[in-house]
């Protein structure tokens, strides 16, 4: 395939050496690689010295099974088939006529290019090359083209804040729509059950069915776009016919009071991670916590907006020599860091004063809670449970364990629960709940 003369130019890493000598069926125990080498020649030495070594890396470290000399073969009666093949133009003689010449990669008559031939159909696995195939009115051309690398480029620094905000933006849809679709959930099993359900377990709907459908990621990354919004001041540029200069934009009172409630999401993970501490407690102040924060933000944030600083200091730098000249005059900031962390600092002391408070005000007593493994940890210490007692088993209404990932369904004499927590499946004979009353009867009783 050399005698041409033409060379084309591959780079194969030690994974493509060994996958082109096992699959060319190369030995160890031959003597003389010149036969395969001589398709190198640019490298005809150097191939002497890898081939060898290669097989003897494959030989001491690999054990390969003894069915892979005829999976070889098939392997390379398959790709043969495909008819992948060299093309070039020809002339036998400066004085003859030029001439299309094709040969496939795994010709027969040209075995001892097999190692390389592996190589390049590595290449084109790997996406560096590709296989094109011309279909014409005499016949078929399946190409294989030469190396493309990649191409990389950097990103440049003035996309990266809007491509971070697009995905922010993405991730706060995704909740948003999460939850519309669990109140609707819940929601429905309201209307199958004929008003036979816990209203007080629909209030925490963001606290247990946010985590157990939304995960504790998304909801951080939706009250961390909430504080980023209350700490950033809005900036727009206005004409007078004369000059043109910035303006400080307020957003209306109820944008503000509608933002300062999205940061509650980040009292509702600090709730969860701590309920292995707070425990009973929880049921008594996770909703004060959440008024709270929920106040103070917004108070915050109307009296004392964020308002923009700007620093002036000229410097310039070269670009070009006796060319061109970037100067930046001043920066302009319209984010606040400290206010951002003050936002954080009042979720988290807001919840070890409300916890404090109620700590000392209330005894709480773990018999009024329900010891069920289908239950979340925010489900065990903040639905309410008292009312739902019968003969010492807690009955769960089928709209509040939607919201805990428990998704019910009457079949015939079961009922069946799926709960998406554990993605596992089960089912409750319904005689468990035939002498139960009847708003008891429509729930799902936690046996466990």
């Amino acid at each position: 395939m050399s005698a041409s003369g033409v060379i084309t130019r591959i780079t194969p890493s030690r994974q493509q050496y060994i996958f082109g000598a096992v699959l060319a069926r190369l030995s160890l125990h031959d003597d003389d690689y010149s036969s395969v080498c001589r398709h190198e020649p640019t490298f005809a030495t150097q191939c002497s010295v890898y081939l060898p070594t290669t097989l003897w890396y494959i030989d001491q470290f690999m054990q390969l099974p003894p069915t892979i000399a005829r999976e070889a073969v098939q392997m390379q009666s398959r790709v043969q088939a495909m008819d992948i093949s060299f093309l070039n133009f020809i002339k036998t003689s400066a004085i003859a006529p030029l001439t299309l010449q094709r040969v496939n990669l795994l010709d027969a008559t040209e075995s001892d290019f097999g190692f390389f031939a592996w190589l390049f159909l590595y290449d084109w696995v790997l996406g560096v090359r590709e296989v094109v195939s011309f279909q014409g009115d005499n016949g078929v051309l399946t190409l294989l083209t030469d190396s493309q690398s990649p191409l990389s480029q950097a990103t440049q620094a003035w996309e990266v804040p809007g491509n971070i905000a697009q995905y922010l933006h993405s991730g706060v849809l995704y909740v948003t729509g999460v939850m519309i679709a669990v109140a609707s959930l819940a929601f429905v099993y309201i209307l199958v059950l004929r008003g036979h359900f816990e209203g007080w377990n629909m209030l925490e709907l963001g606290r247990v069915g946010g985590i157990v459908w939304v995960g504790r990621p998304f909801l951080l990354l939706r009250s961390v776009t909430a504080m980023v919004v209350l700490s950033t001041a809005t900036l727009q540029l206005q004409y007078s016919g004369y000059i043109s200069y910035f303006t400080t934009i307020q957003d209306p009172w109820y944008k503000t009071v509608l933002a300062a409630n999205e940061v509650t999401w980040l009292i509702t993970i600090v709730n969860d991670v701590l309920l292995v501490i707070t425990g009973e407690y929880a049921y008594y102040y996770v909703s004060l916590n959440s008024y709270l924060v929920w106040a103070v933000v917004a108070l915050l944030t109307l009296l004392s907006p964020v308002t923009p600083t700007t620093s002036l200091a000229l410097t310039c730098r070269l670009t070009h020599v006796d060319l061109d000249a970037a100067c930046t005059v001043g920066v302009i900031d319209i984010g606040s860091l400290r206010r951002m962390l003050l936002l954080v600092a009042t979720v988290l002391v807001s919840h070890i004063a409300c916890y404090g408070l109620v700590k000392l005000l209330f005894r709480a007593s773990s018999a009024a809670q329900a010891p069920s493994l289908f239950l979340s940890s925010g489900a065990k210490y903040q639905f309410t449970h008292e009312p739902w007692r019968y003969n010492n088993v807690y009955y769960v209404d089928r709209a509040s364990a939607a919201l805990d990932g428990l998704l019910t369904l009457r079949w015939n004499t079961s009922l069946v629960v799926l709960d998406v927590k554990i993605w596992r499946a089960f089912a409750i004979p319904m005689s468990a709940t035939m002498d139960a009353p009847d708003a008891l009867a429509a729930a799902l009783p936690l046996l466990d």
